[in-house]
């Protein structure tokens, strides 16, 4: 019997969560893969009932996973202020989604499982960009307290620099200014995150790539204190 190694990729049919999905292909992973309008399996991970249902339908249809990736993101710009349902749904499509399928997939006995976050994972950032700040705390945080609780897997927390992606463009329409003008190319910083974590054993850390793919791991005594803004009610 063929030995299948499995690899689930959230987000993965498009932009950065496709060149994870090609990068682990090429690795000899046969991979699922879901997407709001395609892959393995149709789903939007901001519908927390769909998606819920979604990830129990991979449990039952697919092989457990040696590998899960999750890389579906989101993040809006907002000048005056974000409402209460802008927060909900940067929570949702941030971290939300992750809790409900770390607990529902099924996962081989030694996966290794990742989660991707941003440079503000890790840092203070804009008020305009709030509530996609805190949810990346919160990521970090969960992905943290997964490892502690689950030490027999490899759990990492990793950080792409800023890239050619469809979302940056969509996000720059907004006004939005990156801190810097150095942009990685998405295919560079997925080989190297894919070698990392299927040659390395992560522990909760949080790791920065910059543009060369280059990987650093960010200590304790660089995380900045988790940011807690005020939710305005009005836009």
């Amino acid at each position: 019997m063929r030995y299948i190694m499995h690899a689930i990729v959230i987000g993965g049919t498009s932009g950065f969560g496709k060149n994870i999905s090609d990068a682990l292909k090429r690795a000899g992973y046969e991979v699922t893969t879901t997407g709001r309008a395609g892959g393995d399996f149709t789903s939007d991970v901001g519908d927390k009932w769909q998606w819920e249902d979604t990830i129990k339908t991979i449990s039952e249809e697919r092989e457990p996973a040696a590998v899960v990736v999750l890389v579906a993101g989101f993040a809006r710009i907002k000048k005056n202020g974000h409402d209460d349902r802008a927060w909900e749904e940067h929570e949702q499509k941030n971290v939300g989604y992750v809790r409900q399928a770390l607990e529902h997939l099924k996962l081989s006995d030694d996966a290794r499982v990742i989660t991707i976050g941003s440079q503000w994972s890790w840092r203070r950032g804009m008020q305009e960009l709030a509530p996609y700040i805190e949810s990346k705390h919160a990521l970090r945080e969960l992905t943290e307290e997964y490892a502690k609780e689950h030490p027999k897997y490899s759990v990492g927390h990793l950080c792409p620099p800023a890239m050619r992606t469809e979302q940056r463009k969509e996000t720059l329409k907004s006004g939005y200014l990156p801190p810097n003008n150095d942009i990685a190319d998405p295919a560079v910083i997925a080989e190297s995150m894919v070698n990392q974590m299927l040659t390395e054993k992560f522990h909760g850390e949080t790791v920065q790539y910059n543009i060369r793919g280059e990987a650093e791991t960010i200590g304790k005594e660089r995380i900045e204190t988790e940011p807690r803004y005020e939710k305005h009610s009005k836009i």
